[in-house]
C-alpha cells in the first residue's frame, strides 16, 4: 500500500512535473502501438561491472510513466525487455542494463521506470 506522502506526490506532484517535462510517447510490442501519453525522461550513465569484473559505463534513456498509460489493444501491460518507446521520431528499445531490471516499478506503486537504449 503506497504511503500517505506517495499519494501526495502522485495527485499533486507528478501531474505538474509530466505538464513541464512531459514528452508524449507511444509503447509498441510486437509492431502494436499503445495510444500516445507523457512520460518524463532523463539520459543516465550506469557502470555495469561484467562477468570477467570489468567495469563498463552504459548510457541510457530512462522513461517514467505511469502504470495506467501503458494500455496495449485495451489491456493494462507492464513494459518488458523488447518493448518499444516512440518519442516523436526516435525509438527506444527497453533493455536490461547488467543486473538491474529493465523495468522498475516506483515507490508507491503508481510510475514504471524504463531504461532504454537508441536504436
Amino acid at each position: 500500500m503506497p504511503s500517505v506522502a506517495d499519494q501526495v506526490l502522485e495527485v499533486y506532484g507528478a501531474p505538474s512535473l509530466e505538464q513541464g517535462y512531459g514528452v508524449s510517447v507511444l509503447l509498441r510490442r510486437g509492431g502494436v502501438n499503445s495510444t500516445a501519453f507523457q512520460a518524463t525522461w532523463s539520459d543516465q550513465q550506469y557502470e555495469i561491472v561484467g562477468q570477467d569484473n570489468l567495469v563498463t559505463a552504459v548510457q541510457s534513456r530512462d522513461y517514467v510513466f505511469k502504470k495506467a498509460d501503458a494500455v496495449i489493444s485495451g489491456s493494462t501491460v507492464e513494459p518488458r525487455p523488447g518493448d518499444r518507446v516512440i518519442e516523436g521520431t526516435q525509438t527506444f528499445e527497453i533493455v536490461a542494463l547488467g543486473q538491474r531490471k529493465a523495468v522498475e516499478s516506483l515507490p508507491g506503486d503508481y510510475r514504471w521506470l524504463v531504461h532504454t537504449k537508441r536504436v
